[in-house]
């Protein structure tokens, strides 16, 4: 086995800040040149912001939290499936279907259970696929997952709080 030859080296200079809270969370915040690492009790991401000569006045000026969630942790972190609110959307259509008498009532029951197994993972009957027009990953919900929310309401605000005071 060949190994890759190193190419360059550089260091660096790093700052964390680090911050608790009485119900034992804690959050640190590490800009290490250009590359922001969040670690915390819930979640865990990093980002670069390569374009911004100083990454911590950008972040501290941005005032969007929204946006820095988003590249710290990706969609896959922010968001949990909501199984619930994915039935009811689906169920919905299929209401509305058999209002317009798109559908028999048998037809209407039969994908209304169905509605109830849709996950990401689209496992479903291939008439309820059909039905949701072949796109039935258009019709997943999704809402902020508890680590998200914690990170994104407490964490990130009192972070970037300590950020600009210090």
């Amino acid at each position: 086995m060949s190994m890759a030859k190193l190419k360059s080296r550089s260091k660096t200079t790093s700052t964390t800040w680090h911050v608790t809270f009485e119900d034992g969370g804690w959050a640190k915040f590490t800009i290490d040149d250009k590359t922001v690492m969040f670690a915390s009790d819930v979640i865990n991401g990093q980002s670069s912001w390569t374009a911004q000569e100083d990454v911590r006045k950008f972040l501290t000026d941005i005032n969007d939290i929204h946006y820095i969630a988003k590249n710290l942790f990706g969609r896959e972190k922010c968001d949990a499936f909501d199984q619930n609110a994915t039935t009811e959307k689906v169920r919905a259509k299929i209401a509305e279907a058999r209002s317009l008498g798109e559908l028999t009532e048998d037809e209407a029951e039969s994908l209304s259970e169905d509605a109830h197994h849709l996950d990401p993972g689209l496992h479903i009957s291939d008439e309820l696929w059909k039905f949701l027009g072949g796109e039935p990953w258009f019709d997943l919900k999704y809402s902020a997952s508890d680590a998200w929310e914690r990170a994104f309401h407490m964490y990130l605000p009192a972070l970037l709080s300590t950020m600009r005071e210090t």
